[in-house]
């Protein structure tokens, strides 16, 4: 069962989008107690050049170039150093991202990344920012460590988005809507995250991801958050192909990227494109994000994601009522599903007939058996039949989790390969697995 891909209905509306058409030419400022920062750029098409000056005396020159219209990404270069550059213009504040570059994996060294705001000559000077992980590579009163070029061909990394301000923290409740700005939290899975700006989201009820969506963004977003999760759960997720409906696949472009605990795969399929990010918490705990739309948009996209894993926080989970409940309703039980069908009466006596049966048990040490079986039966008159039947087993462990809003029966196979199911129960005490009639019986087999 591929969760991501049975979650996504399109959702992908184009709003009007204006984009940014703001000139990078100027003089901009970052006043410190130490002294200030001063970056002078000139724009020529696409090209952008100038110096920027930090406190040491160093004076870096800078060429990049806007990409799509909005960032101009590129590197800062002195006598001694080179470094990724990435700039965005709004107003009269120039954000700027400056990073190492890890030559090996054609992509900045995040982990050292800083960020700054520098406000427009003749403007409010703006004040620093620090880097989201302070480390000492990342000291800007410290010449950068040298960094090799990008290799050419190689794509540069999308440029961040200016902070969306945070707010306020909310408890995440299904069936509730939370405005940009909001840092949205799921004890249950013991992550919270910010929404990031033109952007609102929700957990609809009985569903298994926090949607995204935007009045003024094209495109659509996802939040997948899991008490329990590992990077075979992402992998099995995310790398297959994602039918977002009415004809819309995205495809795996490309192999994920992957470290200990961070999972990173594009999409594209035709006019859209996708991305996702997954992380694993130090609780056992893990998220996914994903967005998509217009393959036009995909740099803001790569934008919006780094601000989103950037406003990421793991806590430990915290046990819910409900997946208690759950376990205790499954703990030493057999689930049983049934279903046989007839067609015949002709008059030459033809006739089609099969039947399956399914038995699942939940023994209360955590671990399963499985065991499932079919027949068809075949009668086309005049004395020709015929009759086929199968059986299988499989064996592995349980657990139950809320992932969203749904209950999930989580069946991790010994194997490997894991099988996620929505479990209901409706007022009878009937009990139901991905809506699918099931009967809740002891088990005969657990001990």
């Amino acid at each position: 069962m591929r969760l991501l891909s049975g979650l996504i209905s399109l959702l992908l509306v184009c709003f009007g989008y204006s984009g940014w058409a703001q000139t990078y030419s100027g003089s901009y400022m970052l006043n410190t107690p130490e002294g200030a920062f001063k970056i002078q750029l000139s724009q020529d098409g696409l090209q952008v050049r100038g110096t920027l000056s930090i406190l040491d005396g160093t004076i870096y020159q800078v060429q990049a170039q806007v990409q799509d219209g909005e960032a101009a990404v590129g590197f800062v270069t002195s006598t001694q150093s080179k470094e990724y550059f990435e700039a965005f213009v709004e107003d009269d504040t120039l954000y700027v991202t400056l990073a190492d570059w890890n030559n090996a994996t054609g992509e900045p060294v995040w982990e050292s990344e800083v960020e700054f705001e520098f406000a427009r000559s003749g403007a409010a000077a703006a004040p620093g920012r620090l880097p989201r992980n302070p480390t000492p590579s990342a000291d800007v009163s410290q010449p950068y460590r040298p960094a090799p070029a990008a290799q050419p061909g190689t794509p540069a990394p999308a440029p961040a988005l200016p902070p969306t301000p945070e707010r306020n923290l909310a408890t995440l409740t299904p069936g509730q809507q939370y405005n940009a700005g909001t840092r949205v939290q799921s004890t249950g899975d013991g992550v919270s995250f910010v929404i990031p700006q033109d952007w609102l989201g929700g957990l609809r009820p009985n569903q298994a991801a926090f949607m995204l969506g935007s009045n003024t963004k094209p495109g659509i977003g996802l939040v997948i958050m899991r008490a329990s999760a590992s990077m075979a759960d992402m992998d099995g997720l995310l790398n297959t192909a994602q039918n977002l409906g009415d004809g819309v696949v995205l495809y795996p472009a490309g192999a994920p990227q992957k470290t200990a605990t961070d999972y990173r795969l594009n999409f594209s399929g035709g006019q859209y494109v996708g991305m996702a990010v997954g992380k694993l918490g130090p609780g056992g705990n893990g998220v996914i994000f994903f967005f998509g739309g217009p393959a036009e948009q995909q740099s803001y996209y790569n934008r919006l994601m780094q601000q989103m894993v950037s406003s990421l926080k793991f806590v430990q989970p915290q046990v819910s009522g409900e997946v208690q409940r759950w376990q205790q309703l499954l703990s030493g039980m057999m689930l049983k599903q049934m279903s046989s069908y007839y067609s015949g009466g002709s008059a030459d006596g033809s006739y089609v007939g099969g039947s399956s049966s399914k038995t699942l048990h939940l023994c209360s040490d955590g671990s399963y058996a499985y065991a499932g079986s079919s027949s068809l039966g075949v009668d086309g008159g005049g004395g020709s039949s015929g009759y086929s039947g199968g059986s299988g087993e499989d064996y592995g462990r349980w657990r139950v989790e809320v992932i969203g809003a749904r209950v999930t029966l989580v069946l991790q196979s010994q194997d490997g390969s894991s099988a996620m199911y929505g479990i209901t129960m409706n007022e009878k005490g009937e009990t139901y697995l991905d809506g699918e009639r099931t009967y809740r019986v002891q088990s005969d087999r657990c001990r």
